[in-house]
């Protein structure tokens, strides 16, 4: 990551862990921090059955934390979603599990803003990530109807990097991202 960037960019040299990066928001996300010269590393599945969850997001930080503690800055972004604000019939599961990622955002960022780390929770409303194509016990209606009008990864991952290029006495900690287009 990181090869043949702007050394004016924000975040040029900056270390970058992505993880999930191998398909959906994460591989966009991977690929635009590496585009606006994020220097780092990023990992494919995540952690199994918690990507995506509060679980996962814990076991991430966990790692990440001890080291921002240490040197005083960081940035933790983490990837929710609008239904981690409101249910949906059929989904309870997936609300909850995003309800978590945002509960876990909200506190760490209270626990660990006066040493220095930022903590930004992105919440985007529906992204054409192919998590419909699984949806075989339901008709799919509504949005999931009209991929043409969902948000893309690179939506989202274009958020991430707004929020990573912020100024150092700026916290973005919430992000939230609809459809202009339904």
């Amino acid at each position: 990551m990181g090869a043949d960037t702007d050394s004016g960019s924000p975040l040029h040299d900056r270390v970058v862990v992505v993880t999930g990066a191998s398909k959906g928001i994460g591989k966009a996300t991977a690929l635009a921090l590496a585009a606006a010269g994020g220097a780092g590393w990023a990992r494919g599945q995540g952690c199994g059955w918690a990507r995506g969850s509060g679980v996962g997001d814990w076991t991430t930080v966990r790692a990440v934390l001890p080291t921002m503690l240490a040197q005083g800055s960081g940035h933790i972004v983490t990837v929710s979603s609008v239904y981690g604000r409101k249910g949906s019939p059929g989904f309870a599961a997936y609300c909850a599990s995003k309800y978590a990622v945002i509960g876990l955002s909200e506190s760490l960022a209270l626990e660990v803003k006066s040493q220095g780390v930022k903590v930004t929770v992105v919440e985007p409303g529906t992204v054409d990530t192919g998590f419909r194509d699984g949806m075989t016990n339901r008709p799919i209606t509504g949005l999931l109807a009209h991929p043409e009008k969902m948000l893309t990864p690179a939506d989202v991952a274009s958020a991430i990097v707004w929020a990573l290029s912020s100024s150092p006495t700026a916290v973005p900690d919430e992000i939230r991202l609809d459809t202009a287009r339904w």
